[in-house]
């Protein structure tokens, strides 16, 4: 364990005890916010293929889930291989300030990994992105906050929502992948 790693939990984790309006900050941080990250991410998707009706913006949508959906699956896989408890487990001292079990893994964070597969998946549209990445950024210290993970596990899920984006984005470009999009755009009837 890096010393910087614990240092950091329990100064986020202290600073939220220390109130009850610092502790709501703090639970609304590490469970709400990714849930209004994907609320604007698919209400301005959904605006722009009813507006557009484009074939790009359905695609934007379907890179983000795949990166999302793949990412927790091999945040699972990884887990049986790694198990690191999560700070309140390790440390009594941190409280614990959302219901997570001590069985729960830690590392890599999976509301990281979410957070920052559907920012990185808006990468092209920067109205969208900057607004996502500071986002996911509030998530991850949301997470650290309630006690539930480690900087090194938030990062961990930058890290694995970029690899699961970047792939999203690269198999979204391969042949077989733009014969099915042609296909689609031709039964909804949407513009390639």
């Amino acid at each position: 364990m890096l010393a910087w790693d614990i240092a950091a939990v329990r100064a986020l984790n202290s600073w939220a005890v220390t109130s009850p309006a610092a502790e709501f900050t703090a639970i609304a941080a590490a469970e709400s916010v990714i849930f209004l990250m994907v609320g604007i991410f698919c209400a301005v998707a959904a605006r722009q293929i009813v507006r557009r009706r484009h074939l790009d913006d359905v695609r934007l949508l379907v890179r983000a889930l795949f990166a999302s959906l793949a990412g927790l699956a091999a945040n699972q896989l990884f887990a049986l291989f790694l198990f690191r408890p999560r700070p309140f487990v390790s440390y009594p001292d941190i409280a614990n300030l959302i219901a997570m079990t001590p069985l729960q893994k830690s590392f890599p964070s999976g509301h990281a990994t979410v957070a920052f597969a559907v920012a990185f998946s808006s990468v092209h549209d920067r109205r969208l992105f900057y607004p996502l990445v500071v986002l996911a950024i509030i998530v991850g210290f949301g997470r650290m906050a309630v006690g539930v993970h480690y900087p090194t596990d938030i990062l961990g899920g930058l890290f694995a929502g970029l690899l699961w984006s970047g792939l999203a984005a690269h198999l979204d470009g391969l042949p077989a992948a733009r014969h099915l999009w042609r296909r689609m755009a031709t039964a909804l009837r949407l513009q390639l």
